[in-house]
């Protein structure tokens, strides 16, 4: 099903895959011929995803991943890793906190690996909002 986004923020995840075409609007190789022959060209209207201030999670029908978004603010978001993370901040500023460990600072544009098993990390960040990817399990 092809795809765009509009507007705001478009952070996408995919599961490991050899099957993506592209439609257009790229440098990279587009496969024309096959193309139609794949794709279902059809409207659908479109899922809004509702969410409280602070949280998100983004449903998937992957078992690979799950994707959800923080809204930190001045209250802590306690984040815990019983498996691999990855946190994008898209904007403001985040500060991850983890005992023992110093202060981490997140500006929009930049991305946190935590490893699983590290402990929690807490988030914090008047106005920032970030992306949380990690394995479906």
């Amino acid at each position: 099903m092809p795809h765009a986004y509009l507007r705001g923020t478009g952070v996408e995840l995919m599961a490991n895959s050899d099957n993506v075409l592209r439609c257009g609007l790229t440098a990279k190789h587009i496969d024309v011929d096959g193309l139609p022959a794949v794709t279902a060209f059809r409207t659908r209207p479109p899922e809004v995803l509702t969410a409280d201030a602070r949280t998100a999670e983004f449903p998937s029908a992957s078992e690979e991943f799950r994707l959800s978004r923080l809204r930190p603010g001045d209250a802590p978001v306690r984040v815990e890793l019983p498996t691999p993370r990855i946190l994008l901040c898209v904007a403001g500023r985040a500060r991850l906190r983890a005992p023992g460990r110093p202060d981490l600072d997140l500006p929009a544009g930049a991305s946190a690996y935590l490893r699983p098993g590290a402990g929690p990390v807490e988030l914090t960040g008047p106005g920032s909002e970030l992306f949380r990817a990690t394995t479906g399990r």
